[in-house]
């Protein structure tokens, strides 16, 4: 929300600091002078509306909201009966689990409470028989025609942050029935040989084994049903989105509306034998990135061009002319916009977690270096799923070299930190060579 990169900031994860104990998730302590998206917004004349989780940890001081938004969802209070079922995950904000799943107790517990996946039945530990993307939606729902009927409107700034698919993969029954489950193949895993030792504590996490060989122990049919519950996440969600956007036009405000939607990662599903997310490969670090410009502007295409979604901060600031601050860390998008289709620049983007572990993805070639110098170099185009680590071989060290000076010399310390002492990914390290 600030435009500014991890090694300039260094806001690098929301994991706790192993020198210091300390949170890392108070970007606007770190970044002080730096503008979030929405405050910009809110000072340049817009009426700021948002629900849902649009920073991290779901804040929900009302001083807080007050600096970004002018109206904010309150945050769901959760029902005793919640409480007593036990049928949450990160302050219930993610809940609920799957009802009756003997597995929740088994691999739920293991892994964080949350690597499940299931129906929910809307009798049973809900709002109201509703999940909290449903009353996400409700609420900026009834914002949107409440602001259609505004006199003399400001222009607004809305944000959702919407939950699913994120763990546990839990969805009313509809969305499960509407997913054909014998469809559903699972991943390649074996291709882990040419993988350094940083990538591989990656994938183990923090539980003993990784979350793989806790998956793999249950089997391969409680595999395909996370995968199962992923797809029908995914579905419910995107009805969600559905109900706001026809309230957008229900509101007349449809015509003059820009529409983003991305997300904040991918997912895994054992690929490289790594779960959820939290690694430099691809199936984690793309994401969708969706812009409709005001309705008629433009016709549907698809654009091949590597961006990043620090790009989205310029590129609202571009479409609003508003001030961009001297930290912004991405470019705007509003030339591939205006210009689509719009022929494929040789760009990079530098993607980063925790503190110097690196990826470069170019149009073709993407480089992972990690903090001990190891790396790996995929061609992307000709093996997308990288599984083939092209950095031993000499002919393509011109490559290596071009992709390896976008990596910064001298990135921030994580916050918290006045001199590097390790953390827990170190820690993982040592497992796995042991």
């Amino acid at each position: 929300m600030t435009g500014v990169a991890p090694h300039e900031s260094g806001m690098y994860t929301n994991a706790q600091s192993a020198s210091t104990g300390t949170r890392r998730a108070n970007a606007h302590i770190v970044i002080n002078d730096v503008p979030h998206l929405t405050t910009l917004f809110k000072e340049n004349g817009y009426h700021n509306v948002g629900a849902g989780k649009i920073y991290h940890r779901w804040v929900s001081d009302e001083a807080e909201h007050s600096k970004h938004y002018h109206d904010f969802m309150p945050e769901l209070v959760i029902p005793d009966k919640i409480k007593e079922h036990g049928d949450g995950y990160a302050g219930y904000k993610f809940y609920p689990f799957p009802v009756d799943n003997p597995v929740v107790d088994n691999l739920g517990h293991k892994s964080g409470q949350s690597l499940v996946a299931g129906a929910v039945d809307r009798n049973t530990n809900m709002f109201d028989k509703k999940m909290p993307d449903e009353l996400i939606a409700d609420w900026l729902c009834n914002k949107l025609l409440e602001l259609g009927k505004t006199v003399n409107p400001k222009p607004f700034f809305m944000t959702a942050g919407f939950l699913r698919p994120h763990v546990p993969y839990t969805a009313p029954q509809e969305y499960f029935d509407a997913i054909d489950r014998d469809k559903i193949t699972l991943p390649s895993v074996d291709d882990m040989l040419d993988i350094p030792e940083y990538g591989k504590a990656m994938t183990m996490g923090l539980i003993p084994g990784g979350d793989h060989k806790a998956v793999s122990d249950l089997g391969e049919e409680y595999w395909k049903d996370l995968m199962h519950g992923y797809l029908a996440s995914i579905a419910f969600v995107d009805d969600q989105l559905g109900k706001v956007l026809r309230a957008l036009n229900d509101s007349g405000n449809a015509e003059n509306t820009w529409i983003f939607v991305m997300s904040d990662h991918g997912q895994n599903f054992g690929e490289k034998q790594n779960w959820r997310k939290m690694c430099l490969w691809d199936e984690s670090t793309r994401t969708p990135l969706i812009v409709s410009p005001p309705r008629g502007a433009k016709k549907k295409v698809t654009v091949d061009q590597v961006v990043s979604l620090l790009d989205v901060y310029p590129t609202l600031c571009s479409i609003s002319n508003l001030p961009q601050h001297n930290k912004i860390a991405g470019q705007s998008l509003l030339p591939i916009i205006n210009n689509a289709p719009y022929r494929r620049s040789e760009r990079t983007v530098l993607i980063s977690w925790h503190y110097k572990n690196y990826a470069v993805k170019a149009s073709r070639y993407k480089l992972i270096q990690y903090r001990d110098g190891s790396e790996e170099l995929y061609d992307t185009q000709e093996d997308p799923l990288e599984r083939t680590n092209l950095i031993t071989q000499n002919k393509f060290q011109p490559i290596v070299e071009s992709l390896r000076s976008h990596i910064p010399s001298s990135p921030s310390l994580p916050v918290g930190m006045s001199e590097w002492k390790g953390d827990s990914l170190d820690a993982i390290v040592g497992k796995v060579n042991s």
